[in-house]
């Protein structure tokens, strides 16, 4: 579709027929979904960069359950990646780590909003492997 000032934009055209007092009546809508369009191109880009980096990485809820996990970080701890999907991060973890350890990388991630260091984890065969971590907080999705 092209605006008045001979712009050109993306539009969705919807139709619906209902009937009312009788008679038959017909809605058009339309509207433009530039935006949308370009913003679901964007995440397609991210959700390529993700799934494709050589970093493992993956996402969770505020239980620390896995929601998604790249094939980078399932190949580094021996999992498919929809094996890794519902898993508590806590099946991740070596057991090297005391308390204290734990209180202050969740005192620094509350305070900053992210944590990065070493940590060592677990496989799922239960080697014990050192891995160097990030973990990034993103405001607004807590529930």
């Amino acid at each position: 579709m092209v605006n008045k000032d001979r712009s050109v934009f993306v539009s969705e055209l919807s139709f619906h027929s209902f009937e009312m007092l009788g008679i038959e009546e017909h809605l058009i809508l339309l509207r433009d979904i530039t935006e949308m369009k370009k913003q679901k191109h964007q995440l397609s880009i991210f959700e390529l960069i993700f799934k494709n980096s050589y970093e493992a990485m993956f996402i969770t809820n505020h239980d620390e359950v896995i929601q998604w996990a790249n094939k980078s970080c399932a190949n580094l701890y021996g999992y498919a990646p929809d094996e890794m999907v519902g898993l508590p991060t806590r099946a991740l973890g070596s057991g090297l780590h005391d308390k204290p350890f734990f209180e202050e990388m969740w005192k620094t991630l509350s305070a900053s909003g992210g944590w990065s260091g070493e940590i060592w984890n677990k496989t799922k065969k239960g080697e014990l492997i050192p891995v160097h971590q990030s973990i990034i907080h993103i405001p607004g999705n807590d529930p």
